[in-house]
Parts: structure tokens; sequence; C-alpha cells
């Protein structure tokens, strides 16, 4: 009975278990100037969605698992200009592909 109500529970108000994802918007225009001010936010199976544009010095560090970042109306161009994350690259990304 108690397994009948819980399959019930979940077919009528589509609870999957999981938290859904979230998608960042980032770029000159928005509340989140760069990609390394929603570096630190992202969650596990995130989308990024990143306006062209030139973003200088701006390097981090990305964790989540399976994170799709995406340019939006063009390349988004990294300049390092001498920076790098933990002296490595621009980004560094230690979660596992989408």
């Amino acid at each position: 009975m108690l397994k009948s109500v819980f399959l019930a529970f979940i077919f009528i108000t589509g609870y999957s278990g999981i938290a859904s994802a979230t998608t960042w918007s980032v770029g000159p225009g928005k509340l989140h100037k760069k990609p390394s001010a929603v570096a630190a936010f992202v969650k596990n199976g995130d989308t990024v969605l990143i306006d062209a544009g030139i973003y200088s010095q701006d390097v981090c560090l990305w964790r989540a698992h399976h994170l799709y970042l995406s340019g939006v109306g063009g390349k988004a161009h990294l300049k390092a200009e001498g920076k790098a994350y933990g002296q490595k690259a621009i980004w560094v990304i230690q979660g596992d592909p989408p």
C-alpha cells in the first residue's frame, strides 16, 4: 500500500528526486559580469551561457560535473594577460564532462 501511495505521489507531482539544474547568464550587461562570478556557485548539471565579449584576466576553477558552458551571440574571448588559475590555465576544469 505504501509503495502504491509513493508511486502515485511521484506520478502526480512529477517529482524526480533530483534537484533541477540552473541556467546562469554571464556578460557585460548581466548581473554576473564575468564567468568567474558564477564558477563557485554552479552545481552539477548546470548551464552557463556566456555573452560574446572580451573577458580579461578572468581566471577560475570549475568543479561541477556535467557542466555545460556555451557562448551566446558570438565568441567569448578569454584574455589571460599573464593571469592563470593555480598557475595552470585561464580555466581549470575538475568536473566530469556532460
